[in-house]
C-alpha cells in the first residue's frame, strides 16, 4: 500500500462481509471438505468490460472435478462479463454450491450472440442439487433482447398498420 492512500471503509467492509460470507459457507458442515473456487482464481478480471469466460469455464470445470462439494464464489464489487457458455462436465459429486457476491453479466450487444443459441446463455445441465446464494445479481441484460423480441416487433408492425387504415 501507498503511504498517505486512503482506502475507501465501504469496500473494504464489503469485501470483508464477502470473505466472512464465504467462510461461513466454506467452513459450515464441519463433517463435510469443501473447497472454495473464485473466478479470480482463474484469471477473471471482474470489471464488467473484459470476457471472463474461459475463467467461469475453468473453475466451473475445477469445482466439477473436485473430489469434495465444491463452493464456485463470485467476489463481491464486482461484474463478471460471461458470454454464452454450457456446464463442461457432469459434477463428480451430486451438489455443488455458486456464492454470488458480486455480479455476473450476460453481453449487451445482441451482436455477440452472432451463430449461437440465444436461448442458452447460462446452460447448466447433468448437476444434481446446485443450489445459488450470495445475494449478488445475475444480470441476463434482458432490456436488449425485449427491444428486439418479435413479440414487441409484431405488436409494433400491428399499431403502425392501425394507425395507417385509420389515416386512409
Amino acid at each position: 500500500m501507498v503511504p498517505g492512500a486512503r482506502i475507501p471503509v465501504a469496500s473494504v467492509l464489503r469485501g470483508l462481509v464477502a470473505v466472512a460470507g464465504a467462510a461461513v459457507l466454506y467452513f459450515s458442515g464441519a463433517a463435510e471438505a469443501r473447497v472454495l473456487l473464485t473466478l479470480d482464481d482463474f484469471g477473471a478480471v471482474g470489471d464488467g468490460i473484459a470476457n471472463d469466460t474461459q475463467a467461469f469455464v475453468d473453475a466451473w470445470t475445477a469445482a466439477c472435478g473436485s473430489e469434495e462439494q465444491a463452493v464456485l464464489a463470485v467476489p463481491v464489487a464486482k461484474a463478471y462479463r460471461i458470454c454464452r457458455c454450457s456446464s463442461p462436465a457432469p459434477a463428480r459429486r451430486s451438489s455443488s454450491c455458486w456464492y454470488i457476491a458480486g455480479t455476473i453479466v450476460a453481453p449487451a450487444s445482441t451482436d455477440e450472440w452472432a451463430g449461437r443459441d440465444p436461448m442458452k446463455w447460462l446452460y447448466i445441465y447433468g448437476v444434481d442439487g446446485l443450489s445459488v446464494s450470495g445475494g449478488g445479481t445475475i444480470d441476463g441484460v434482458g432490456q436488449e433482447w425485449w427491444a428486439r423480441s418479435c413479440k414487441r416487433k409484431k405488436t409494433q408492425q400491428t399499431i403502425g398498420k392501425e394507425i395507417k387504415g385509420k389515416r386512409d
